[in-house]
């Protein structure tokens, strides 16, 4: 069930019916209330303001922490500087926060999409980008399932779907889904591995092929299987189109992954190694499985893995790769250029927490 609603507290209505946003930066929010099925479903998703307001349509990446960290989420423009800073959800939750951002409502400010780590019930929230209200909630699975969500999302493609992707933590199955929050509806649901692995599954969305229509890019999480990243084209209901393998074959510890557009061409995929994996984040041309960059973000002995993300900082079309090291160095994002390998920003957005970040840009 997906449930779509405004935050009236946080809106006015102009003159022409469309919401506009009050004055003023509203306090950091904080939504510790509970998932209520009972409420009634509504789609599409309420119509977008009328045009951007000033520095929110310049989110470019947002961090919230690793299991054992609480579900705080920020987000960050291309200097890191703060836009917003709040709890996704109930504040003494311990699983930590999977976000990632994407102009889900088609006003032009990235919206905030959040899942949560393992311990909860699989509860997906979008936040608008402007004020941080809660726009849209649905459960990705069976309330039941506590393993945790990994989650990505893209902005509205040429066929008009503003899309969400979800694939379970460890110990589910790699059942991904992809909804389309337009229509309130599920476009695809699947296994992107064998049923029978218990690893989960970690997903992306952008255009691969360049058709104009967003893909979905799959890799698996730690189980007893290669590091193979897949290509899925949701143009032709989640038909395979391309894989490679992140890391070498022996590799089964999961692989995070993250993907991008970039110009004139088609997007970009990045992978990091989970706990147990070096400190390595590649960024493939997943079309050809090609690396096109490999940078060591910390210490070469480092063996937590490393988080991975890629948003455009600058705003000139081309992605920087964005990384967070894993469990057992404090969790420092890490932005380099993707054409010369330099580092161009780092943040500690969260005092040292040493267990690692996830990190999703746009």
């Amino acid at each position: 069930m997906i449930r779509f609603r405004a935050a009236a507290a946080l809106l006015a209505v102009g003159a022409a019916g469309l919401a506009v946003p009050a004055q003023g930066p509203p306090p950091p929010p904080v939504f510790p209330e509970p998932y209520d099925p009972s409420l009634p479903r509504r789609a599409p998703l309420p119509a977008p303001p009328a045009a951007p307001v000033g520095k929110f349509a310049t989110a470019r990446f947002a961090v919230g922490p690793a299991a054992n960290g609480g579900p705080r989420v920020r987000v960050f423009d291309g200097k890191g500087e703060t836009l917003h800073d709040f709890y996704a959800y109930d504040e003494q939750f311990a699983g930590g926060v999977r976000p990632v951002l994407a102009d889900i409502n088609g006003d032009g400010v990235p919206d905030l999409v959040t899942a949560p780590g393992p311990g909860m019930a699989p509860l997906v929230r979008v936040f608008d980008g402007r004020d941080a209200s809660k726009i849209a909630e649905f459960l990705a699975y069976d309330e039941g399932m506590k393993a945790g969500v990994n989650v990505a999302a893209a902005a509205r493609d040429k066929n008009g779907r503003a899309l969400v992707a979800v694939g379970p933590g460890p110990g589910g199955a790699p059942h991904v889904r992809v909804f389309d929050l337009g229509s309130g509806k599920e476009v695809v649901s699947f296994f992107a591995f064998p049923e029978q692995l218990t690893g989960g599954a970690r997903v992306a969305l952008a255009d691969v092929n360049g058709d104009g229509v967003t893909d979905l890019i799959a890799a698996p999480g730690p189980c007893p299987y290669p590091p193979t990243v897949r290509v899925f084209d949701l143009a032709r209901t989640g038909k395979p189109i391309a894989e490679f393998n992140a890391f070498e074959a022996t590799w089964q510890g999961g692989v995070w992954v993250a993907a991008a557009p970039r110009p004139g061409g088609n997007a970009l995929v990045a992978v990091g190694a989970d706990n147990g994996g070096g400190p390595i984040a590649r960024v493939f041309n997943p079309l050809r499985g090609q690396s096109i960059a490999d940078i060591v973000v910390t210490q070469p002995d480092f063996r937590g893995g490393v988080h991975v993300g890629l948003a455009d900082l600058t705003g000139n079309g081309t992605p920087e790769l964005l990384t967070v090291p894993g469990p057992g160095l404090p969790a420092v994002l890490r932005a380099y250029r993707l054409n010369d390998r330099k580092k161009v920003l780092e943040v500690d957005p969260f005092a040292g927490f040493p267990d690692g970040a996830f990190v999703g840009g746009i």
